[in-house]
């Protein structure tokens, strides 16, 4: 089981590495505004959690593990937003982070109904024709 700082920095590489073919300490610490001693310790971590291959040096590199993982956190985050934003009319800069918090308390079961409140708006909205 891994804490909710693990997981920000699995997340994080997560969506590095929907851009970018190699992530860097650098890139991760810059992400999550942390210095890169933290994320080494971070990533020893996620290492012993079968999350990243184990290289002490070079890029992080997902694991499959890891890139499952990380994709469903960031799904979970991106629902998060996307409700507080789109059905709550909260602000984007606001969603973000408190979709940063929620993510971490709600749990799998309330993730998936998340999608599928979603997911029935969006067939709502396509049916009358709005977007």
């Amino acid at each position: 089981m891994s804490t909710s700082s693990e997981e920000d920095y699995l997340r994080a590489i997560y969506e590095i590495n929907l851009t970018h073919d190699a992530v860097r300490s650098v890139d991760v610490a810059r992400a999550l505004d942390v210095s890169k001693p933290s994320v080494n310790k971070a990533r020893a971590k996620l290492q012993d959690l079968g999350y990243v291959s184990n290289t002490e040096y070079g890029p992080i590199t997902l694991t499959e593990r890891g890139r499952v993982r990380g994709a469903e956190l960031h799904e979970r985050y991106e629902l998060v937003k996307r409700f507080l934003r789109d059905v709550l009319g909260v602000q984007e800069e606001t969603a973000s982070e408190e979709a940063h918090g929620i993510e971490h308390a709600i749990s799998d079961d309330t993730a998936v109904k998340f999608k599928d409140f979603l997911n029935q708006l969006g067939d709502t909205a396509h049916e009358h024709g709005s977007h």
